[in-house]
């Protein structure tokens, strides 16, 4: 119980850019269902076989675009890669302030969370 508490919690650089890359993977993966489930859908002949009207393919388009960008390529470059290694690079023994870092990475979660929710909500949000 006290790793995970420590896991969870802890104001580490490193360890928080283990949660980030690994949160990162996770979005990674529901970026890629999105992307798989669209080229299905434009694969078919016809348009609406999957998804069943136009506003769930937009819904699709937007939610995958912004799990890939917001959620799997900023934070792999940003969080993961800021966090694990320019502290080593500038050597330095941690960042500036840990526990911003760390809440920083909780709100990340909870931005990820909150564009699943969006896309399920009412009709989505399709922009495309």
């Amino acid at each position: 119980m006290s790793v995970i508490l420590f896991l969870i919690s802890s104001v580490s650089h490193r360890v928080i850019g283990i949660w980030y890359f690994l949160f990162s993977v996770l979005a990674g993966f529901f970026g890629f269902v999105f992307s798989v489930c669209i080229r299905f859908e434009v694969s078919l002949v016809s348009f609406s076989v999957c998804f069943g009207d136009f506003q769930l393919y937009s819904v699709f388009v937007t939610c995958h675009g912004l799990v890939m960008i917001f959620g799997f390529v900023m934070p792999v470059v940003l969080g993961s890669f800021g966090n694990y290694f320019i502290p080593v690079f500038v050597s330095v023994c941690d960042m500036a302030l840990p526990r911003f870092n760390c809440v920083s990475l909780w709100l990340y979660f909870l931005g990820f969370s909150l564009v699943f929710v969006s896309s399920v909500v009412d009709e989505g949000i399709g922009f495309g």
